[in-house]
């Protein structure tokens, strides 16, 4: 089976795309099955960390014309809130950026609703045993529906929650891959509706195969340089 290649937003200059790729791949990967880095099978896919959304679009529409909508997928920040009883991933897009998404399946266009830490978010105790002491757990957001809230909001929420402990507030590219690693997917799914979508889209679990991990290794690392 061919892996299933995940084109997302995030990762910011280079230097800091393999730590975010590698942890989202193993978020995906748990798939709410078992705790986000252990899963004894892993999915066949692949997950490419490109920066801007803009380049994530890109890359993401080459891989399409190239191999077909069925093996690529796009995950980007909505920036903003969806209605999902309303409007798709692509018709979210064509309306708040004019993207024609046309020539992609409406399954393989994905949204993190408002961004990546309201995912993050989602599990206050994954939050409190990385910063440790000091950190001010009813700061965060209590709401059960998190996509509801505002990506300032929850900004402040981090900055509020995080400031007193000992790795000091929360900082995108410093805290961002340890701590998606800690989330409990099942947790993330169950307050950010959007969450839920991607699992839906990727193949099942299958067993790892060794020699096949080294050289999906070797190749990832030249991605990320």
């Amino acid at each position: 089976m061919s892996d299933t290649v995940i084109y997302f937003e995030g990762g910011g200059k280079r230097e800091g795309r393999a730590q975010l790729r590698q942890a989202m791949e193993r978020f995906l990967n748990a798939g709410g099955e078992v705790p986000a880095g252990r899963a004894k099978s892993i999915r066949p896919i692949r997950v490419v960390a490109c920066g801007s959304r803009g380049e994530a679009l890109k890359r993401f529409r080459r891989a399409v014309e190239q191999h077909g909508e069925t093996a690529s997928l796009l995950l980007i920040d909505s920036e903003g809130p969806i209605d999902w009883t309303r409007e798709t991933p692509a018709a979210f897009l064509a309306r708040q950026d004019a993207w024609n998404l046309s020539f992609a399946g409406e399954e393989t266009v994905h949204l993190m609703v408002q961004f990546m830490e309201s995912w993050i978010v989602s599990d206050p105790e994954a939050l409190a045993a990385y910063y440790g002491k000091g950190f001010r757990w009813k700061a965060l957001p209590a709401a059960r529906d998190l996509e509801a809230v505002a990506k300032a909001d929850i900004e402040k929420a981090l900055a509020a929650a995080t400031k007193s402990s000992p790795k000091r507030r929360y900082h995108k590219m410093r805290d961002a891959p340890a701590l998606l690693e800690r989330v409990d997917p099942r947790l993330a799914q169950r307050r950010c509706r959007g969450c839920a979508r991607p699992f839906r889209a990727l193949p099942p679990p299958t067993r790892p195969q060794r020699g096949r991990d080294r050289v999906s290794g070797r190749r990832r690392q030249k991605q990320d340089r």
